[in-house]
């Protein structure tokens, strides 16, 4: 069963699983999940540099976040490298 998460969007809403706001998660990693989803719904890339940018959390704190929902299950990050070598991450959300 795949339980990735599909990104969907409804004019300007942004929709995502309630079962985030029931698992346990901190505020600030349930407010970064919502972050992705709507970047990545309409198509935008994310860094933990661009979300730091997007909110007054500073990149430790964003990252921080980030790892949160990565051990918790509902953030998979993978490394790719790009035409010039560069490492960069690929975000993908889960439902868990």
């Amino acid at each position: 069963m795949n339980n990735t998460f599909e990104n969907g969007t409804d004019n300007d809403f942004t929709i995502v699983p309630n079962q985030i706001f029931k698992a346990g998660l901190s505020i600030k990693a349930v407010g970064l999940y919502m972050c992705i989803a709507e970047v990545l719904a309409r198509g935008g890339r994310i860094s933990a540099s661009v979300l730091a940018d997007m909110n007054k959390d500073g990149i430790t704190s964003v990252e921080s976040g980030l790892r949160e929902l990565e051990a918790a299950g509902w953030l998979r990050r993978s490394k790719k490298k790009d035409n010039k070598g560069h490492f960069y991450s690929v975000y993908e959300l889960r439902n868990n």
